[in-house]
């Protein structure tokens, strides 16, 4: 792969117009114009390049400007390599000049000779700021040079970390092959650049088995090029891989696919199905009816009871936000337009409002869920005994499922102490017991756990994460809920007797769609 190159620089003749236009003195240049004439602007060098390419390479604004009000070239039909003055002015990093040649109107997509935008350039010499505002004006993202390489396979071959990141970021695919069947992770291994590589490897980017045109993995690249580092790191993710594709089949085969796993789902069922009741019908139910009658009657009411609720918890969307929204598009567009300004502390709190996976904006307490892959309002917890995520919509129902669910337990508990206070040879009960028992303790610590949400208006995600999430953290460090405004108002929250605070839906989230 070769970059970008523009003419090889020569040192300042003032007595050519491309030396004057080179000095930084506009005074020089409109001298020499006076002398000469305007129509000097537009001579070319001896490879047809303008003074318009030189001042915007080596130039001052000041001089652009005065080249621009006088109409002196600024496209590309004059030079071979069709090289616009843009295409340099992007090698050089000089965003002033881009911007002032965008506003005269020259194309942000025009391809040089090689098939090199100004986005491709820019990227070659790990230029942000410039890539930034040429995204913001609508730049191309999937441009391919002649060899099929994009933007961001060359932010990778060139080694830049951070416009790798962005370029990503934005949504330039990272799974595109070039014309020589390499991906982003080959020429990350040819360039030796570890950081890049790691980037790569642990967002899972992309495959590490996949082979060029030559046979050749990423791996084999980096290891004919001698860097040792890239190559253990590979072989240890390697193995990983391994590993990790070997227990995934097995879990597959056995489980169903990740995320939508009804293995947990369905054993409850059989459990309580063809064991628990069985339990409670031929050895429970007989021995205490006549002097436990309404015992057994509320003990029916409640299963009928935690089975509705726990059908209604499976089967109710907990509360997915939008996806792929045109607030999270603008909202990029500002971040990116505005990243040479901002600290990496703000750069770090704007990202963190985004959802890459959903291309959402997420308002407070909405968090992306891992298993089903979709960003869930006011989010709590994945349960796999519902096979579903418990968040805003669907969280009056997991409690009064885990409610009658604990009373189920204690009340089947009750039973049998009742029955082994007759008499203790019933040895066929007790795996039962131990059952039973188990499942009132897992229940228990659900009970206990959705308790303490409705109490503290604390999401069990935020129970765990309060210190990551900003809007818990007071000036000083300590942490405080802002959304806890005294148990009476937590509990007709919880259970959607008064609308949810502003700060945690979607219309805060569209409200405010701009970088902070």
């Amino acid at each position: 792969m070769e970059n970008f190159k523009p003419k090889q620089m020569v040192s300042i003749d003032l007595k050519t117009i491309f030396g004057v236009v080179r000095s930084n003195k506009l005074s020089l240049v409109e001298q020499f114009v006076a002398k000469k004439g305007v129509n000097i602007l537009n001579e070319l060098d001896s490879e047809g390049f303008t003074p318009m390419h030189w001042a915007v390479y080596d130039g001052s604004v000041e001089t652009v400007r005065y080249l621009l009000n006088n109409n002196a070239i600024h496209d590309s039909s004059s030079n071979k390599a069709n090289q616009s003055p843009l295409h340099w002015a992007c090698a050089k990093g000089r965003l002033e000049m881009v911007s002032l040649l965008v506003e005269k109107g020259i194309n942000v997509n025009q391809k040089d000779s090689k098939g090199y935008t100004p986005l491709i350039t820019a990227s070659q010499f790990g230029n942000a700021a410039i890539i930034t505002y040429l995204i913001s004006l609508g730049a191309d993202l999937d441009a391919e040079d002649n060899n099929g390489d994009n933007a961001l396979h060359w932010a990778v071959y060139k080694a830049h970390p951070d416009v790798t990141r962005l370029l990503i970021l934005f949504g330039v695919n990272p799974k595109t092959i070039d014309k020589f069947g390499q991906t982003i992770l080959h020429l990350a291994c040819l360039s030796g650049n570890l950081n890049i590589v790691q980037q790569l490897i642990e967002q899972d980017f992309i495959d590490s088995q996949i082979c060029d045109r030559n046979g050749k993995k990423a791996i084999d690249l980096a290891r004919n090029r001698g860097y040792s580092s890239l190559v253990d790191y590979l072989e240890r993710h390697e193995k990983m891989r391994r590993k990790k594709s070997f227990e995934s089949k097995l879990k597959m085969l056995l489980f169903g696919p990740v995320g939508n796993s009804k293995c947990v789902f369905l054993t409850i069922q059989a459990l309580y199905i063809f064991y628990e009741y069985p339990i409670y019908l031929f050895r429970i139910l007989p021995d205490t009816w006549s002097d436990h009658m309404y015992l057994n009657l509320f003990f029916i009411l409640n299963s009928i009871l935690m089975w509705f609720f726990y059908y209604s918890v499976h089967l109710c969307e907990p509360g997915f936000l939008r996806q792929n929204t045109t607030e999270y598009h603008s909202f990029l567009k500002q971040l990116l337009a505005q990243s040479s300004r901002l600290t990496p502390a703000e750069w770090t709190k704007n990202l963190a409002r985004l959802c890459h996976t959903c291309k959402a904006i997420k308002p407070y307490r909405a968090s992306h869920c891992r298993a089903c892959n979709r960003c869930i309002l006011a989010y709590d917890h994945h349960c796999p005994y519902i096979q579903n995520c418990v968040g805003y919509k669907n969280r009056p129902q997991f409690f009064f499922f885990v409610l009658s669910s604990t009373t189920l337990q204690l009340l089947s508990l009750y039973f049998f102490y009742i029955l082994f206070s007759k008499s203790m040879d019933r040895y066929i009960d007790y795996p039962g017991v131990i059952m039973i028992f188990l499942f009132a303790i897992m229940a228990v610590i659900l009970l206990f756990q959705a308790t303490f949400s409705v109490a503290s208006n604390y999401t069990a995600n935020e129970t765990v994460k309060k210190n990551k999430y900003d809007y818990f953290k007071r000036a000083d460090g300590s942490i405080k809920n802002i959304f806890d405004k005294g148990l009476c108002y937590n509990i007709k929250y919880y259970f959607h007797l008064i609308e949810p605070s502003y700060l945690e839906t979607e219309e805060f989230s569209r409200a405010n769609g701009h970088v902070v």
